[in-house]
C-alpha cells in the first residue's frame, strides 16, 4: 500500500477479506518495494479514483503521526491532519516518512 491508513481503510477495510487480497495482489504485481514507504502508487490511485465515485457520503479524514522524543524516548503525537481528502493524507505521509521511517542505500 506504501503508507497506510485514510481511504484504504474505508476501501480496503469495510470491503472485507476480497478487499485486503486484492490490495496485496495490485501491490505485489506493481512491486512492493517500489510502493513501501511511498504515499502515491498505482493502488493509491485506484482508492483516490473510488473516492471520487462516493461523494454521497461525507467523511471527514482525522490522521495522525507518532514518533519517539528524541529526550525520552516516549511516543509522542508529531502531528495532527484533519481533511477531507488527499491534501492532509500527503502531508500526514510527508510527515511520517520523515519521522518513523529510516531509509537504507
Amino acid at each position: 500500500m506504501g503508507m497506510a491508513n485514510y481511504n484504504k481503510n474505508m476501501f480496503v477495510g469495510v470491503g472485507g477479506a476480497a478487499a485486503i487480497h486484492l490490495s496485496h495482489h495490485i501491490g505485489a504485481v506493481y512491486g512492493m518495494e517500489r510502493m513501501m514507504g511511498i504515499a502515491w502508487n498505482p493502488l493509491r490511485a485506484i482508492l483516490e479514483e473510488a473516492s471520487k465515485q462516493t461523494t454521497r457520503l461525507p467523511l471527514l479524514y482525522v490522521l495522525t503521526v507518532v514518533g519517539r522524543d528524541d529526550a525520552s524516548g516516549d511516543l509522542v503525537t508529531r502531528g495532527l491532519f484533519v481533511g477531507d481528502g488527499y491534501t492532509a493524507f500527503a502531508k500526514a505521509a510527508d510527515l511520517s516518512l520523515k519521522v518513523t521511517l529510516t531509509l537504507t542505500p
